[in-house]
């Protein structure tokens, strides 16, 4: 490997480890708040509305963690690819 190469990889890893965790979360709170509207859309009609929030909450405290595995896997290949990308085009390799 060429001293361009290594340079390539480390700043292609370091770029995404730095973005590993903005974008987990980004796409965690975007998976959550659409569980939280489709639970709120299929229980309103079948749960006393004073038990309505209390029972969102234990759901979404279930199904929240599962959503956060999927999302970490998601951004991990989102942000190694994007990286690759930048650090090519920043580096001309690309373009020629």
């Amino acid at each position: 490997m060429t001293n361009q190469q290594i340079f390539q990889l480390f700043s292609t890893l370091i770029l995404a480890g730095l973005l590993f965790l903005p974008v987990s979360k980004i796409i965690w709170v975007m998976s959550v708040r659409r569980l939280q509207r489709k639970l709120l859309k299929g229980a309103k009609d079948q749960i006393p509305p004073d038990e309505l929030e209390q029972e969102i909450h234990q759901r979404l405290e279930r199904e929240s963690q599962p959503q956060l595995k999927r999302t970490r896997f998601i951004a991990l290949f989102l942000v190694l690819i994007f990286s690759y990308f930048f650090n090519s085009s920043l580096l001309g390799e690309l373009y020629g």
